[in-house]
């Protein structure tokens, strides 16, 4: 990891007999010596189907992100590269749904642990890995509480590791169920939770050779909690992480407040000048308290109580961020502009519990629009008719409590609707639309999980959901996303006026049936490059008004970037929403380089700003910055 001021500080090793309780017997092993590079390694599975693979990566990359918002650098490498990936310099891996893992991944897995290292497993159904775990031979099933409902998360029955969280929320409507075999030195550390707090199922399994998630961590329930758990694994495999954790937990919060600060007191100092003057006794109350944890956390490395160093740590980083916020607020350029979030699912985040609640956060915040996923012609959460309800909303109708409890406090609601995009469909249901040649289709003929936006079925299907949610609902507005080809290699011929035919449809119905309903569109921020390669010519779309605004997916990573690409939207950036991707794969920015990039979008001159994702972590570290700068 990146050298860090505090270093000194954690220079003492840290005796693996503190996390005896709770660590597998590779830490117990593990080795002392410095090490070069990250000592962790997140490896994905590149050897099943391709969409197994793509899946195995995406949550790899999740894996990637929380461990490195908990302070965790990670190298990644895909399963066919297990050895490079256990290589001398690692101490902990993390292998991600590794289903087509073999002997020889076994072998080098023995290997790794008789050194010292440790291993993670995040969802698997390999006999081969189960069987190095010692745990029984995985079966192919999937289990529901026998109350009904869903499995909301686990908590922990036995001694849990170090700063593991006692519960974690993710819900599931089915988990598979895995144990250990006997004798073989493994044992259940957590049990998944129905809604009524009922256990079921292992969730977490301790083996000597590591630990097993049966279920890979989905983007549900508090973040803070996901990325806490699996930096407490990672550490109870490798006690000495936790030095490298804490130090830049606090590092990244100081050059995150102020850029270039290599210390607390150089990031307080720039926080504070740069602060209004009415402003600085509040930023002044969050500096103290920082200090406070900042210092409290430095006497604790010095003694070796990495655990409670890192409570004060992180405490000291939150408070360092919103005094940063306070500091410099939006100021009046925000003033009319909109602030719209999409939200990825018609439930509300888990750590709001209801719409009510979450609507209540999201005016903290200052937001005037939500795009709340409305499902698709594929699946719909019991919005369209003859569209087959999404088995993960099985009761009510929580896309309604959404419009109901965002009205109720001023918040404009758009149908979020991935227009083409046929994903998630029951077997029956693709294969009637594969019949009926309504599917796009790859370069070697197979059936694509997305409408051909040529056959006249399909614009008019379209048409017909985008009015009917608009009419059922009393929405504000409709948003078109994956309004495109899928890429630049479907076999069809990739036809502009197929794409712009399914927009106008949609504009004319919507003008029957919700004469005020908005219409919006998400689409790719490089123009003309996305007209040529995926036929979405959003600037004519803009130019004949067959959308009110474009929202392009600006997801940059830094303002630099951001910057480069808002040069080409420049002409018309009246009429555009700045996507920006706070959650994004491509950017996950911080909540400050978020506010970051919300400033730019103002002053350039946007109509507004769109925040990518409306989720805990949206409410758990957005809500409060987003509500002192305001």
């Amino acid at each position: 990891m990146r050298p860090g001021p505090l270093r000194a500080l954690f220079a003492a090793a840290v005796s693996a007999a503190a996390f005896a309780s709770a660590a597998p017997a590779a830490a117990k092993s593990a080795a002392r010596a410095p090490v070069q590079g990250p000592a962790v390694a997140v490896v994905w599975d590149d050897r099943g189907e391709a969409a197994a693979a793509k899946f195995s990566r995406s949550r790899a990359e999740n894996v990637v992100s929380l461990l490195s918002r908990g302070g965790l650098e990670a190298a990644v490498f895909p399963l066919s590269r297990l050895a490079a990936a256990a290589s001398a310099e690692r101490r902990a891996l993390h292998l991600v749904l590794p289903d087509a893992a073999t002997a020889g991944d076994r072998a080098v897995l023995e290997a790794f642990v008789a050194r010292g290292g440790g291993v993670v497993v995040h969802g698997s159904f390999s006999p081969v890995l189960a069987g190095f775990f010692g745990l029984a031979k995985p079966v192919v099933s999937y289990g529901r509480p026998s109350g009904g409902g869903a499995w909301t998360g686990y908590r922990f029955d036995a001694p849990r590791p170090l700063n593991a969280p006692a519960s974690v929320s993710n819900r599931a409507a089915m988990v598979a169920d895995l144990s250990p075999a006997p004798g073989r030195g493994a044992a259940v550390l957590a049990r998944w939770r129905d809604e009524r707090g009922k256990p079921g199922p292992a969730a977490l399994l301790r083996s000597p050779a590591g630990f097993w998630l049966v279920r890979p961590l989905y983007d549900d329930g508090p973040a803070v909690a996901r990325s806490e758990l699996l930096v407490s694994l990672t550490c109870a495999l490798h006690p000495p992480l936790w030095r490298d954790a804490t130090t830049a937990i606090l590092r990244d919060a100081w050059s995150d407040a102020a850029p270039g600060a290599l210390s607390f007191a150089a990031a307080s100092s720039a926080v504070l000048s740069a602060a209004p003057r009415a402003r600085r006794t509040l930023v002044s109350t969050f500096l103290d308290a920082a200090r406070a944890r900042n210092d409290a956390a430095e006497t604790l490395c010095r003694k070796g109580l990495y655990g409670a160093a890192r409570t004060n740590a992180l405490e000291a980083a939150a408070a360092v961020v919103r005094a940063a916020a306070a500091a410099r607020p939006l100021g009046p350029d925000r003033k009319g502009r909109p602030l719209a979030v999409w939200a990825a699912s018609a439930r509300p985040p888990a750590a709001a519990g209801t719409w009510e609640k979450a609507a209540r956060a999201l005016v903290r915040a200052g937001v005037s629009d939500v795009m709340v996923f409305a499902g698709s012609l594929a699946v719909s959460p019991a919005l369209l008719p003859g569209v087959p309800r999404d088995p993960a909303v099985p009761e009510g109708d929580p896309f309604a409590d959404a419009v109901a409890a965002c009205h109720a406090v001023g918040i404009r609601v758009h149908a979020w609707f991935p227009a083409l995009r046929f994903e998630g469909a029951p077997p029956d249901r693709f294969e009637a639309f594969e019949k009926a040649h309504r599917l796009l289709h790859s370069p070697e003929g197979r059936a694509l999980p997305w409408l051909d936006p040529a056959v006249r079925a399909n614009v008019s299907a379209v048409a017909a959901a985008a009015a009917t949610l608009a009419k059922r609902t009393g929405i504000d507005g409709v948003n078109l996303d994956f309004i495109r080809y899928p890429d630049a290699a479907t076999r069809e011929k990739r036809s502009p006026a197929a794409v712009d035919g399914v927009v106008r449809a949609v504009r004319a119905e919507l003008r029957d049936a919700a004469p005020g309903c908005e219409l919006t569109a998400s689409v790719y921020g490089w123009y003309p490059k996305c007209r040529d390669t995926v036929a979405q010519d959003w600037h004519k779309w803009l130019a004949e008004k067959s959308v009110d605004r474009a929202v392009p997916m600006n997801y940059m990573p830094t303002l630099a970037e951001l910057a480069d690409l808002a040069a080409s939207q420049k002409r018309r950036r009246g009429r555009i929403l700045c996507g920006i991707g706070a959650g994004a794969r491509e950017s996950w920015l911080s909540p400050l380089r978020t506010l970051e990039q919300l400033r730019f979008a103002y002053r350039f001159g946007y109509a507004g700003a769109a925040i990518y994702v409306f989720d805990d972590r949206f409410l758990e570290e957005f809500v409060p910055v987003l509500e002192l700068a305001r």
